[in-house]
C-alpha cells in the first residue's frame, strides 16, 4: 500500500481503515476488497 499511499493517501487511508474493520466483521467484503484491490494479492493467498 506504500506505493498506493503515494498516488492516493485518503485511498489507502479508507482502505486500511475499511479492510482492517472488514477483515474482523466481514471476512466475505475483505475478500471482495482484495478483489478490486491489485496492490492486495497477498491477502488473499
Amino acid at each position: 500500500t506504500s506505493s498506493l499511499s503515494s498516488l492516493c493517501p485518503l485511498e489507502d487511508e479508507m482502505d486500511r481503515t475499511d479492510h482492517g474493520a472488514s477483515s474482523s466483521k466481514k471476512g466475505s467484503y475483505s475478500i471482495l476488497e482484495d478483489t478490486s484491490t491489485p496492490y492486495q494479492p497477498v491477502s488473499l493467498a
